[in-house]
């Protein structure tokens, strides 16, 4: 809360007002460096840039990076979700003719939450041109460790052509193994766009606020796709990005982990004591995902019978007012999302809520 009042504060007396250029320099800077430590990398060989959402830097990356009739593959379902939104889908196909294509380890991602650890030969063609890559995962909560990582840039060394899009906005919200960021495996520094932002870490979601650090070309390319397609951040945001970028991390971002954690492990013992739910232990982010198919097909007093995640989040707000996210937008429709990045109390209420709405449902 200090370090965001205090960069808007500073703003706000020095009357930031104007116009920002797209590629966000108050901000870029810093963010950038942060990266460059982190990621051992050339300060010369690295170029960032500052969008208004993160959202937009992934559709701006597919615009610039690939040529006619690209495709790209994805890796985690939030991708998958954006991309059957329009987002990722909508840019491909702006870029002349190009489709993402589903390697969708959301799908299979129901008993234990770490995706496979290399994406199929078969999926990667010729006309592939990106992997999109989002670790700790949305809406898993799956972490790729270094050697699940390494894997996955074993195959890509075989497809020189295939850029690498690492979105990496959980990075800070890890808990029993550290976030590797995929730009530090050998080779992958000079073909990796790496998207971040504060909406997470920093727990600014209301300022609309993310950065990419890739190659200069790429960089450039984009600045140019962004500069026309969503003009410039705020430059008030920029200020307040400024300082989450230096204070955001150290204690701050181990204190607000550690907070994450105990939600976490509540929500996770309460779904496990729930029968007919199975919940594996999320290693990331804040979302539990849930196996809730035990109790599709089944009837509740009301009359409702869910058939799949959607019927039953619709049933479960109808009937418990408990808001849930289907996991068929996420290609696992065997599951439900649940964010714990709320209060222990609210929590505590949703669990009562869900327990109860479940119990109603007999076989």
């Amino acid at each position: 809360q200090v370090h965001r009042a205090g960069g808007v504060a500073r703003a706000a007396l020095r009357r930031v007002r104007r116009f920002a250029p797209p590629e966000g320099p108050q901000v870029r800077a810093v963010a950038g460096g942060l990266l460059l430590r982190r990621e051992a990398g050339d300060p010369a060989g690295c170029a960032r840039a500052v969008q208004p959402r993160r959202r937009d830097h992934r559709a701006d990356a597919v615009l610039a990076v690939a040529p006619r009739h690209p495709s790209a593959l994805w890796r985690d379902g939030r991708a998958a979700r954006d991309a059957r939104r329009g987002g990722v889908r909508a840019a491909a196909r702006r870029s002349r003719g190009g489709l993402p294509r589903a390697e969708d380890d959301a799908a299979r991602d129901t008993s234990e939450t770490r995706p496979e650890t290399r994406p199929s030969q078969a999926a990667i063609t010729p006309k592939t041109r990106m992997l999109i890559l989002c670790n700790p995962s949305n809406p898993t909560g799956a972490l790729l460790p270094r050697a699940a990582l390494e894997g996955v840039a074993a195959v890509l060394r075989r497809h020189p052509q295939v850029v690498v899009l690492a979105d990496e906005i959980y990075e800070l919200i890890a808990y029993d193994e550290p976030h590797v960021a995929f730009a530090t495996l050998e080779g992958m520094y000079e073909r990796t766009l790496t998207v971040n932002g504060f909406s997470k870490g920093a727990a600014m979601t209301g300022f609309r606020l993310g950065y990419v650090c890739g190659p200069h070309g790429a960089i450039k390319a984009m600045a140019k796709v962004q500069g026309n397609n969503t003009s410039c951040p705020s430059s008030i945001a920029q200020h307040a990005g400024v300082a989450a970028v230096t204070h955001a991390h150290g204690a701050f971002a181990e204190a607000a982990t550690a907070n994450f954690r105990r939600k976490r492990d509540y929500v996770v013992g309460r779904l496990r004591g729930m029968a007919g739910v199975s919940c594996p232990v999320p290693q990331g982010a804040f979302y539990v995902f849930p196996t809730v198919s035990a109790f599709y097909g089944r009837t509740a007093p009301s009359g409702a019978a869910p058939h799949d995640s959607t019927s039953l989040c619709d049933y479960l707000l109808r009937e418990e007012h408990l808001a849930l996210v289907p996991g068929a937008g996420f290609g696992a429709p065997g599951c439900v999302r649940i964010s714990y990045a709320t209060s222990m109390e609210a929590l505590q209420e949703a669990m009562d809520r869900m327990e109860r709405g479940l119990a109603k449902l007999c076989k």
